[in-house]
């Protein structure tokens, strides 16, 4: 049954409590096109000089707590790579869809009574196979789309280092970024430590490392086999 349509004129929406964890995750999985923040279709653009356009896997964090409960310990072999989780917190939509206006995607009053409530999006960080950085934005030409009318269309790098940890880079001219309450100066990098916390406009972005995300995935499965008095 499709979602109902929701005519308030309010362009702000709740995703959740902010800093609750996902407690029972919905029946089924979900897929983000049509049951999360709005992101580009998986497709081949052509992207800025020097940049490439893969976009990240992003997956529910409620999807992947299903996962973390049947794959158990094998959930860790199948996830090596760090993780940027777009928190549950307020949504503010754009306007106007940025980027590549011919995509194809739902309208907007029914993405918003599509979200699952409490739920957090996750991205999957994976190196580049040009080594150009990730592109975090509003726009649908990054690599890790965050479709908040709070975020600037070309907002943040991400690049992974030498020593195989990642540092992120504010863009010049883009809005304000705090990383563990501290501001970030534009196109200077600053390493990301397990647990620390992006925030941008209304935006708040966790990064993990794939060993203390593995932990908050089992913590929070825990919780719901706990919940639900299944076996473990």
């Amino acid at each position: 049954m499709p979602c109902p349509r929701d005519r308030r004129r309010s362009r702000v929406y709740y995703r959740g409590r902010p800093g609750r964890e996902w407690g029972i995750p919905p029946a089924s999985g979900h897929s983000l096109t049509s049951h999360g923040p709005p992101r580009a279709p998986s497709r081949a653009a052509t992207g800025e000089e020097g940049y490439s356009t893969r976009m990240a896997r992003a997956l529910l964090l409620s999807l992947l707590v299903r996962q973390h409960m049947a794959l158990k310990e094998k959930f860790r072999a199948k996830y090596p790579h760090p993780w940027l989780v777009w928190e549950a917190g307020a949504w503010n939509v754009p306007e106007v869809v940025e980027g590549n206006v011919a995509a194809t995607r739902l309208p907007l009053t029914d993405l918003r009574d599509c979200l699952p409530a409490g739920d957090a999006l996750c991205f999957e960080l994976v190196a580049q196979t040009d080594g150009s950085p990730l592109r975090l934005g509003r726009a649908s030409n990054n690599a890790l789309v965050v479709n908040d009318a709070t975020v600037s269309r070309e907002q943040l790098h991400l690049s992974p280092t030498l020593e195989g940890r990642w540092t992120v880079t504010r863009v010049a001219a883009s809005r304000t970024v705090t990383l563990g309450g501290a501001a970030l100066e534009p196109e200077q990098p600053t390493a990301l430590q397990p647990g620390v916390q992006l925030l941008v406009g209304d935006v708040r972005l966790t990064f993990h490392e794939a060993e203390d995300f593995n932990e908050r995935i089992g913590r929070i499965a825990a919780q719901v086999l706990a919940q639900t008095g299944a076996p473990r």
